[in-house]
């Protein structure tokens, strides 16, 4: 899900700041993963892990789009997000 957040603003790769949130972000996640622990009884693993994904979609693109607002004066004219 962050690979699919991440590609959605791809066209601010050239930015120091795209790479800075992206680094915060998974280093933030080493802590969640080392101390969350998946339930040890007989559950489907997607009923757990879907909505997990979708909070990290929403995080990271939550993230970038702000970044992106706050640090990009003027968008470009071919940029499609409005």
């Amino acid at each position: 899900m962050a690979i699919f957040a991440i590609k959605l603003h791809w066209d601010s790769r050239k930015h120091f700041w795209f790479w800075a949130i992206i680094v915060i972000i998974l280093a933030l996640h080493v802590p969640l993963v080392l101390m969350v622990r998946l339930p040890q009884r007989n559950v489907p693993a997607r009923s757990y892990v879907i909505p997990v994904g979708i909070a990290d979609f929403v995080i990271f693109w939550g993230a970038l789009d702000l970044a992106e607002r706050l640090f990009v004066k003027n968008p470009s004219p071919n940029d499609q997000r409005k």
